[in-house]
Order: C-alpha cells, then structure tokens, then sequence
C-alpha cells in the first residue's frame, strides 16, 4: 500500500475520520470535555461565537437585565459544526497525502532528469538532454510541464 494510489490516501482518511468520531462523540454533552476532545474541536471554538451571534434568541428576562436561552436551532446548529470539526481532519489528510503524493512524484522526476543531464555530460547535452527533457515532460504531470524553465535551470545549476 503506497499513497500513490487515491483508493489508499481515501482508506487512510477513513480511519482519521473514524479516530476522531470515536475520540469526540463520546464527550459532546460533557459540559468540561477532555483536552483532547478540546483541541479536536477547535474549528467550533472559533466558528461557534460568530454564528451564535446570528441566531434568533428569545429574551425571557427584563429589558434592563436580559436572559437569552438557547434554542433548538441552536442545538442543530452545534450538532453541525461538531460534524464540520471532525470532516475536517480527513479532507485535509487525504488533501496533504495528495500534496506529498504529487511532490515526491515531481522531485523523483526532477532528480531522474538532472542526474540524465549531468551522465550526458556538457558537450552532448544540447541533444541527449533535449531528447530526454522532453520525453519526460511529454510524460509528466501538468504542474511538472508548468514549471519546466524551473526544472532545467535548476539541472542547469546542479551540473555546473
């Protein structure tokens, strides 16, 4: 099992996802939740005032010394940032796997080519090494076509 398989990056941010539902269900109606429970649902903690201040309260003490409870909208709305919370840690591993997936891909590619430009050496490199750029980069990814120029200065450097 490598990263370099979607299905793989998929099936490891199943099991973060399953990890932090486990750790964070237990405790949502725990009025002093663990530390880590706490630390796991720090998107709440910041999203959680600012729509709090949006929602429709009812005042059910005086005008001079207000009392505002909570609503079910407000339960609801609780209940729907907990799922945001712990959505959020498997979007952003399969997201980091992917980078990391695409990056060692660009770097092997990019090590493979400047260790090609230095074996043909500098008096072949206009030919060996023109033929051979551009059949990795017929190959590559579009972010590696992209950045070609970056690529072949960098080679360029290397050798030199």
């Amino acid at each position: 099992m490598t990263i370099h398989n979607w299905k793989t990056r998929a099936l490891i941010s199943f099991f973060v996802f399953l990890c932090v539902f486990l750790i964070v269900v237990p405790h949502l109606m725990e009025v002093h939740p663990p530390f880590l429970v706490n630390a796991l649902l720090w998107p709440l903690y910041l999203v959680g005032p600012a729509i709090g201040r949006i929602l429709p309260h009812g005042n059910i003490g005086t005008t001079e010394h207000p009392v505002y409870e909570a609503t079910p909208i407000d339960f609801l709305v609780g209940f729907a940032l907990v799922g945001f919370s712990i959505f959020l840690y498997p979007v952003v591993t399969f997201v980091v796997l992917s980078w990391y997936q695409d990056f060692k891909r660009e770097r092997s590619i990019q090590e493979w080519l400047c260790r090609s430009v230095k074996q043909f050496g500098e008096t072949a490199i206009d030919l060996k090494s023109e033929f051979v750029i551009r059949i990795v980069f017929a190959l590559a990814s579009p972010t590696i076509k992209a950045a070609s120029s970056q690529l072949t200065i960098h080679c360029w450097a290397q050798s030199s």
